[in-house]
């Protein structure tokens, strides 16, 4: 696996991860203003879900080169 296929598949792995931890520890908001929407997050916690996405992702893409390098998974 070259560098670029492996930060190529990093970064598929990252927005993959991302859109799957967004929706954790959302809270609504309980008395939202007039023209703000009801089921926007109270707490967003962008930083801490980025966090957590970059250490899935790493793991992930750590599995993924393990598995390609020792020719479990070939790309050929």
């Amino acid at each position: 696996m070259s560098i670029v296929s492996a930060i190529v598949t990093y970064l598929m792995v990252w927005w993959v991860v991302l859109f799957t931890v967004l929706p954790w520890r959302n809270e609504p908001v309980l008395h939202p203003l007039q023209g703000h929407d009801k089921s926007a997050p109270r707490n967003p916690q962008i930083l801490f879900k980025l966090l957590i996405t970059t250490l899935i992702s790493s793991i992930l893409s750590a599995i993924i080169y393990f598995l390609i390098k020792n020719t479990f998974i070939t790309l050929n």
